[in-house]
């Protein structure tokens, strides 16, 4: 390197950065390239500028593969789903109230009981579909008689639903409260329609108390007043 080489990279300030002490030097030595036209050590395949140059770059290239080496954080194994063990034959095990509600036929039912009511989704959820969900958590997949209608698994529930229903229909057909204004009867008609759909779906509630044995699998015995089985 020449003395008015050595001079000019004296003037540049260095910066202690991996990458950027290479990058001043070539910014000088390319000043330097544009004063002197001609000269050894600043044309050529193995001139200073070149050298300087392949550092610069030989630099930054090691800085940008520094990660591919860095040790990447192991990710917890997912835990695998725990299944229930299966149970004995003729034993059931309790479900939520979106269980038993899921199936394709109930959605339908729930659909139809929304629909001969004027509430808007979130005042139905509140009016009819809670106490549904409660009366499904209640009956779970009781059958509603031994040997007549809905006689098997969910048949209570399934009943439950279509009283509502059918009540409903035929609510639609009644002025209530009998006898009273047009104005007490278009206010009051949401209530009295809530007030159906309950009496038809506890019409049958009676049968868990009376017609049927609940056994849990600890030999005691569960009635309604018990609470919601879990």
């Amino acid at each position: 390197m020449t003395d008015a080489l050595k001079k000019r990279l004296t003037q540049f300030p260095i910066i202690a950065c991996c990458g950027m002490t290479r990058h001043v030097q070539v910014k000088a030595l390319q000043k330097e390239a544009r004063v002197k036209k001609q000269g050894n050590g600043i044309k050529g395949k193995g001139s200073i500028l070149e050298k300087a140059k392949g550092a610069w770059l030989a630099s930054f290239s090691v800085v940008g593969m520094l990660p591919l080496f860095q040790r990447k954080k192991l990710q917890p194994p997912a835990a695998e789903p725990t299944s229930e063990p299966e149970l004995p034959k003729g034993w059931l095990r309790p479900e939520p109230a979106e269980t038993l509600l899921a199936t394709p036929r109930r959605q339908k039912l729930l659909e139809h009981i929304w629909q001969r009511t004027s509430l808007s989704r979130q005042q139905f959820n509140t009016l009819h579909l809670i106490p549904l969900q409660r009366y499904a958590e209640l009956v779970q997949q009781f059958p509603a008689s031994e040997s007549h209608h809905h006689a098997y698994p969910g048949g209570m529930l399934d009943r439950g639903l279509e009283i509502v229903t059918y009540a409903l229909k035929l609510r639609q057909s009644h002025l209530l409260p009998a006898g009273a204004s047009p104005e007490d009867q278009a206010a009051q008609s949401e209530v009295w329609t809530a007030a159906t759909a309950y009496a038809a779906l506890l019409h049958d509630i009676g049968k868990i108390a009376v017609d049927i044995h609940v056994e849990l699998m600890d030999d005691s015995i569960w009635h309604p007043w018990h609470g919601t089985l879990q």
